[in-house]
């Protein structure tokens, strides 16, 4: 086994056309701490005129596109260290 000192969210995304019953499954573990709690949600698809993103973390900042597609994510519960919206899907997967 190789040892690292790396850490990682691992997401799990399964889509319909991968499950018998047509389920979509979301799984995602959490590299932090055991406490680091996380909740379900949801974003409204919706057109943003001058759409543009810009980190609060370091300096990268992008254009982005007028429409956004519904999705959702699994954020963590506070979002001061943070936001961390992982492991969601938009509303084109369903």
């Amino acid at each position: 086994m190789i040892e690292s000192n790396h850490s990682a969210c691992t997401s799990i995304l399964i889509g319909k056309n991968a499950t018998t019953d047509g389920s979509i499954i979301i799984g995602r573990n959490e590299d932090d701490k055991s406490n680091c709690a996380k909740h379900l949600a949801f974003h409204e698809e919706k057109d943003i005129p001058n759409n543009h993103f810009k980190s609060n973390l370091n300096k990268f900042e992008m254009d982005l596109p007028t429409h956004r597609y519904a999705y959702s994510s699994t954020p963590n519960w506070s979002d001061k260290k943070g936001v961390y919206e992982e492991s969601g899907s938009s509303n084109e997967c369903y």
